[in-house]
């Protein structure tokens, strides 16, 4: 028997599906946050404001990271941004303008 999920139940469960994939993506990198000690993916195309002038430079397996070194939770991003993050960590080589 197949369990029918609601639109709410599908994007709450598509928030989760993406964070976790980007915090797996993380953790897989090489290279390491210039404000921690954990791994990181640095963001360079994605314009995200996380407070004020403040926005997100890094992606650690547990946080975000903003161009000041404070760090924030993934829930701070609407469903949105998480979603364009979630396109630049994944589709990167894709959309290369470089």
């Amino acid at each position: 028997m197949s369990t029918i999920l609601t639109h709410s139940q599908k994007l709450t469960k598509l928030r989760v599906d993406l964070e976790d994939k980007i915090s797996k993506k993380a953790k897989r990198q090489t290279r390491y946050s210039k404000y921690q000690s954990n791994k990181a993916i640095l963001i360079k195309r994605t314009n995200i404001n996380l407070d004020g002038g403040r926005w997100l430079e890094e992606v650690t397996p547990y946080d975000l990271i903003d161009n000041k070194g404070y760090t924030y939770q993934y829930s701070v991003l609407t469903l949105e941004e998480l979603c364009e993050l979630a396109d630049e960590i994944f589709w990167v080589n894709l959309s290369k303008k470089d």
